[in-house]
């Protein structure tokens, strides 16, 4: 081989497939090192994850405000859910919470307001970002998992269950947070694989494997709420448009695979067991039965809605905070904790208008999705993430920050034509 040849450049298309792999591997590393830094201690009142994301949501909130001019009803009911929860108690007990509380209220509404105006003349982009950040949260546990990372905060203990064993978030945050960021992210990969998106025997292979990780992530989380937002979210993605007796035979194969799983894992796993149970090596139930009640959820919800109703009329319209929530759940059940509902959450901190604000706010993404032609594929996703958000919202709380990003994408590729889908 002549000295020209050896330094012959390599072909453009392979300059291109390089270039592809260094900017993933980048903005992976960027992704990673983010989420772990969010562990380390806050500073001042401030969390690291705030300190990025408050001005973030500030710039956005800019962009909105001076470049979209017509809003739609998701994002008008996002609005005045943050401003009127400025108008409860909280304001004055921790402004700096009730700020980070109403930007919290804000991520969906203000990512949908900037993809919307993205998704008119770079869709394909938005696709890629939506697929890449789904794989990043999957990818981002491997780490964690295999023992070359630990986390800046501790995982949450859940040694009363099993020794030694711990509720799984790698750098995602805490347990919950975590699960429903492994739902959205599995439901879209899986997507993908279903239309074709990723061409290639090695791209489809990287996202099965990836979807294992999210599975195995998800179970790992103990987070009974993950797991059903999870089942609920594939009905929906894997539900036929028109049944036949193949999608038939399919639906009861894989029910007896399910409850196949479930029977061997209920019965050799102790830590899926005791949180099927509600159970723990302390309380001396004898686990055998399903819990029903949410491991104290109803309790919550009864304690909230009981000390909701014994307000004046001010605290019945407007609520009455976070930080009397939790402490009046201190006091009926010795746990300072939310009531794990979003909507008697808003109900009891924000009152009867802020309930039927958060109404109008599901109502209003429901509508979105359903007015679109069946023949957008993207429907089917869209439909899919929103029931499994409402599983979320009734048995915890708001959607958080990188499940809303993912989830504002999908709504804003919602406007794209069913003929200009990449496949």
């Amino acid at each position: 081989m002549s000295g020209a040849d050896e330094y012959e450049p390599m072909p453009v298309t392979r300059i291109f497939r390089v270039m592809f792999y260094v900017k993933y591997i980048f903005f992976f590393l960027v992704f990673f090192l983010v989420h772990y830094l969010e562990g380390l201690p806050p500073i001042g009142s401030l969390s690291v994850a705030q300190l990025w994301k408050l001005p973030l949501l500030g710039v956005l909130l800019i962009y909105n405000i001076t470049r979209v001019y017509r809003y739609t009803s998701i994002e008008k009911s996002g609005y005045l859910m943050s401003v009127q929860s400025f108008m409860n108690p909280e304001i004055v007990i921790n402004p700096l919470f009730s700020v980070a509380k109403a930007f919290k209220l804000l991520v969906l509404p203000l990512f949908l307001g900037f993809f919307r105006n993205v998704a008119r003349s770079h869709a394909s982009t938005l696709e890629r970002v939506m697929y890449s950040l789904s794989q990043f949260i999957c990818l981002a546990s491997l780490p964690v998992m295999a023992g070359w990372v630990s986390p800046l905060r501790d995982m949450r203990s859940a040694d009363n269950f099993v020794e030694d064993l711990v509720y799984f978030s790698g750098v995602m945050g805490a347990p919950h947070a975590a699960a429903s960021y492994w739902c959205i992210s599995i439901l879209v990969l899986l997507f993908g694989l279903m239309t074709g998106y990723f061409r290639g025997t090695l791209s489809r292979l990287y996202n099965i494997a990836l979807i294992a990780v999210g599975f195995v992530s998800i179970f790992m989380a103990y987070t009974r709420t993950g797991w059903l937002m999870l089942v609920v979210g594939l009905l929906f993605l894997l539900k036929p448009v028109r049944l036949t007796i193949k999608h038939v035979l399919i639906f009861l194969f894989a029910i007896a695979i399910m409850y196949g799983s479930f029977e061997y894992l209920f019965k050799t796993n102790d830590a899926f067991r005791m949180r099927m149970t509600a159970t723990n090596m302390y309380n001396g139930n004898d686990g055998e039965t399903i819990d029903m009640d949410g491991s104290g959820r109803i309790e919550f919800w009864d304690t909230g809605i009981s000390n909701w109703a014994d307000n004046d009329i001010y605290g019945l319209l407007f609520g009455i905070g976070f930080t009397q929530v939790t402490e009046d759940n201190y006091k009926e059940t010795g746990i300072e904790v939310f009531s794990h509902n979003q909507f008697v959450d808003s109900l009891c901190q924000h009152g009867l208008i802020g309930l039927l604000l958060l109404l109008i706010f599901f109502y209003s993404i429901y509508k979105y999705i359903v007015r679109i032609d069946k023949s957008v594929e993207y429907r089917r996703l869209a439909l899919a993430v929103f029931w499994s958000n409402a599983v979320f919202a009734f048995f915890q709380n708001e959607m958080y920050f990188n499940f809303a990003v993912i989830f504002a994408i999908i709504l804003s590729l919602l406007q794209r034509p069913a003929n200009q889908m990449i496949k």
